[in-house]
Order: structure tokens, then C-alpha cells, then sequence
């Protein structure tokens, strides 16, 4: 399935782009876009990952 993005959106970021930019910075802020859009849609259907079942350890401060 293709990821759909607004219009607006996109809108959004070309307008907030300086006048010259590399293709290449536009193409990564929309990956990204998709990529963030994607995450937020599988937060409502609890599709996220449980504290800790991902491997992260808290950072303990260094001592003295």
C-alpha cells in the first residue's frame, strides 16, 4: 500500500524551505514526515512498544 500525504502538509514544508535548497533535504523531511505520520497512526491502535520490550536501559548519572 502506498502512504498518502496531504497536500498541505507538504505545502507546510516547501513553504517553511529556504528559496534554493538541495532536492535531497526535501525528499528526507517528507520521509520523514511519512515516517512520523506512520508512527502516530499505529499509537491509537495500542500498536506501540511496552516500556523496556525494546532494549533501552535507563542512563545512570556518573558517580563522584
Amino acid at each position: 500500500m502506498q502512504a498518502l500525504m496531504k497536500k498541505s502538509q507538504v505545502l507546510e514544508i516547501l513553504q517553511a524551505m529556504p528559496d534554493e535548497f538541495p532536492v535531497d533535504e526535501l525528499i528526507e523531511k517528507l520521509r520523514v514526515l511519512q515516517k512520523t505520520e506512520a508512527d502516530l497512526r499505529q499509537v491509537p491502535g495500542g500498536h506501540t512498544h511496552p516500556e523496556g520490550a525494546v532494549g533501552h536501559q535507563p542512563v545512570k548519572p556518573p558517580r563522584g
